[in-house]
């Protein structure tokens, strides 16, 4: 919630500095969303987005990585903010750009404040991990003998058709 408070404050800010004698009002949130996304794109850079395309009355999806998305849609906010400096169109792409520099800094505070422990939770490989572990209980002869199954020099080798040990 933090997160799209201040990137949405930081995209009015950008939009009102980019000429504070305009007449144009920046209404709605888009720079609070711009910052979700670019926080969420770091965040899960190989998470599968899916986009559509159409054409007449052909649909196809297509499937992009996160982070090609994000530069694609970093790239045409560029576009409309030269734009919208050259007073070609009102999209404000500076309050969408204001709102994707908040959402770089927090990811990046984020990622300084999980090394350096202060962070009560933190997502790894898709799975929230908190401070908090599950009880400590010794595990069972089966447990230990899936591990030692699963160990790599207990594995075969490819190559030879034997295994290492």
């Amino acid at each position: 919630v933090l997160l799209l408070l201040f990137a949405t404050l930081a995209g009015d800010i950008a939009h009102v500095l980019s000429d504070p004698g305009s007449e144009t009002p920046c209404v709605g949130a888009s720079g609070g969303i711009s910052g979700i996304i670019v926080f969420y794109a770091l965040q899960f850079p190989r998470a599968r987005l899916g986009i559509m395309f159409r054409y007449f009355l052909f649909f196809r999806w297509f499937f992009i990585p996160a982070y090609a998305a994000m530069i694609l849609w970093l790239l045409l906010q560029f576009l409309v903010a030269g734009m919208q400096i050259a007073e070609i169109t009102n999209v404000s792409g500076l309050a969408h750009l204001g709102g994707a520099a908040v959402g770089v800094i927090v990811y990046f505070a984020n990622q300084w404040m999980t090394e350096q422990g202060t962070a009560t939770a933190r997502i790894k490989d898709k799975k929230v991990v908190t401070e908090r572990r599950r009880s400590f209980r010794k595990p069972t002869e089966k447990k230990k003998r899936r591990r030692r199954r699963r160990r790599k020099d207990d594995r075969p080798d490819l190559w030879s058709g034997r295994g290492r040990r």
